[in-house]
């Protein structure tokens, strides 16, 4: 059995393919409870144009990247060229909304240097 923590869900379930309920064995079972789980992704964007960071969450990131780029944020509305440059998956909205802090308070760019210098000191 898959371990996972239930959330209320407000909202219809997504189907992408057209059929069933589009989860995988984790939200499913969670979703006949009536408590689907749901991951929450923190993502650090970034502008060429303003060499500016955006540090946001979501539960779909690649449409919020796309409403980034189309203008629908009001802080990322000056730039369309947003990119993707870190993302990290979290099992629940509070370590989502802890980590998207601690990033915000100590600053985008020296959060992925600091991050990057643990991935290095890996190898």
């Amino acid at each position: 059995m898959v371990e996972c923590k239930p959330r209320r869900w407000r909202g219809k379930l997504p189907n992408p393919a057209g059929g069933g309920t589009g989860l995988d064995a984790c939200h499913a079972e969670s979703v006949i409870a009536g408590f689907p789980a749901v991951s929450v992704y923190v993502y650090i964007l970034h502008s060429e144009k303003l060499d500016l960071y955006y540090t946001g969450l979501s539960i779909n990131p690649d449409f919020r990247l796309k409403q980034h780029r189309r203008g629908e944020s009001h802080w990322s509305s000056r730039a369309s060229d947003w990119r993707q440059i870190f993302l990290e998956t979290c099992s629940d909205k509070k370590s989502a909304r802890d980590l998207e802090k601690r990033i915000k308070a100590q600053g985008a760019a020296r959060f992925l240097t600091r991050k990057s210098n643990d991935w290095t000191q890996d190898f």
